[in-house]
């Protein structure tokens, strides 16, 4: 979305926001594992299982372990149930300016023009995960589950003070200018090993606040948060 307006013959200003919006939910996830090896998708889990393996019991039930203790596979049964991977990220971008032509104020200054430009970049990601301890990926250990969200903000302002003027056959041209910028990150991440959570809740899972209550409410969490500028 742009905008640019002559508000008068000496002032004229303008601006554009453009903003992205993203939604990403991998699912099957082996994050938070102590070790690498093992299927990295749902569908290289599925190949890891015998094919003399029975998924359900007489009573139509799931079986965790369809080959028994003979083989360390789990069934990928309702595994989107168990484990999820979901990330967010908010992009957005502007530029907005205005700018005075003071000779057509007072005609003596003909040539002097004076331009603001402000330049803002805001993104925020989040991330939230949850494998239970019935899942392929963590086979009867412990849950596991993490919350975590980067936020990043910067700006740029410049200043820009142009001269023009023709004197016979001879022109002069000048240019100041004057830049200033900052910007600040924000980083947090707390991760639980052992989550009250049995099966999936995206509620507490991407909640925030409601994530520490209900799904960390053990002994074996970490909290991390990080400012830079």
């Amino acid at each position: 979305m742009s905008v640019d307006l002559q508000v008068k013959p000496w002032f004229k200003m303008g601006g554009s926001i453009n903003g992205s919006w993203a939604v990403q939910d991998y699912g099957y996830s082996r994050t938070g594992q102590s070790s690498g090896s093992g299927p990295v998708d749902i569908y290289s889990a599925a190949k890891a299982i015998p094919r003399f393996g029975v998924p359900y019991d007489e009573e139509g039930n799931i079986i965790t372990n369809p080959c028994g203790s003979t083989t360390n596979v789990y069934t990928v049964i309702d595994e989107w149930n168990k484990s999820t991977d979901n990330r967010q990220t908010f992009l957005a971008l502007g530029s907005f300016y205005g700018q005075f032509d003071f000779g057509k104020i007072w005609a003596p200054l003909e040539g002097l023009s004076y331009k603001i430009s402000f330049g803002p970049d805001f993104r925020h990601y989040r991330q939230g995960i949850f494998i239970s301890k019935d899942s392929a990926v963590k086979m009867g250990s412990k849950n596991y589950a993490k919350y975590a969200t980067d936020r990043y903000l910067s700006w740029t302002l410049d200043n820009q003070i142009n001269y023009n003027k023709t004197f016979g056959k001879h022109n002069l041209g000048v240019t100041l200018l004057q830049s200033a910028s900052k910007y600040n990150k924000r980083e947090f991440e707390i991760k639980s090993k052992n989550s009250k959570l049995s099966v999936i809740d995206k509620l507490y899972v991407n909640g925030g606040l409601l994530f520490k209550k209900a799904v960390c409410r053990d002994s074996r969490q970490g909290v991390g948060y990080k400012v830079t500028e």
